[in-house]
Formats: structure tokens, C-alpha cells, sequence
């Protein structure tokens, strides 16, 4: 269970890190979506854009970790695959 909370820990903090770091892009973003929204012209601005593009990739990616979840807990669990995963990551 402490390691479960370490790692959430670990993801929460990126997390901020990365909304921190990227806080005026994120705003510019989410501004033209809404002005697209209203103007009703959702694709007009290149930031309203890739908001959009940006929810449509999430996507995929949130089913493929709703359906993929047991596998990858299931290989994960293994300190040596984990370690080679990150070495690979590294490289």
C-alpha cells in the first residue's frame, strides 16, 4: 500500500510540474477552445486546434489503459522487467 501511495505521490508531483512549467501554453489553449466554442469555429485558432487534437489522442490512450490494465500490473510486477523497461527508457 506505501508503495502504491509513493508512486501516486511520484505521478501528482510530474504532474504539477509539467502544468507549472507549461501554464501560459495551457491557458492559450483552453482560451481559443472556448472562444472557438463560442465563435463556432472550434478549429479556427492553430492553440483551439491542438486542444482538440489533444482530447481526441487521449482518448485511445485512456481505453487501451482501461483494457490493457491487468496485463501491464501483471508485468510490472516483475522488478526485473521493471528494470529493464527503464533502462530502456534511459537509453
Amino acid at each position: 500500500m506505501q508503495a502504491f501511495v509513493f508512486d501516486v505521490l511520484v505521478q501528482v508531483a510530474s504532474l504539477v510540474g509539467v502544468f507549472a512549467f507549461f501554464w501560459r501554453d495551457l491557458t492559450a489553449i483552453i482560451r481559443a477552445m472556448f472562444s472557438g466554442i463560442i465563435t463556432k469555429q472550434p478549429f479556427a485558432e492553430p492553440e483551439a486546434r491542438l486542444g482538440w487534437l489533444l482530447i481526441l489522442a487521449s482518448i485511445p490512450a485512456g481505453l487501451a489503459g482501461l483494457l490493457l490494465k491487468d496485463q501491464v500490473e501483471r508485468v510490472f510486477n516483475s522488478p526485473s522487467v521493471t528494470a529493464f523497461f527503464l533502462l530502456i527508457t534511459a537509453a
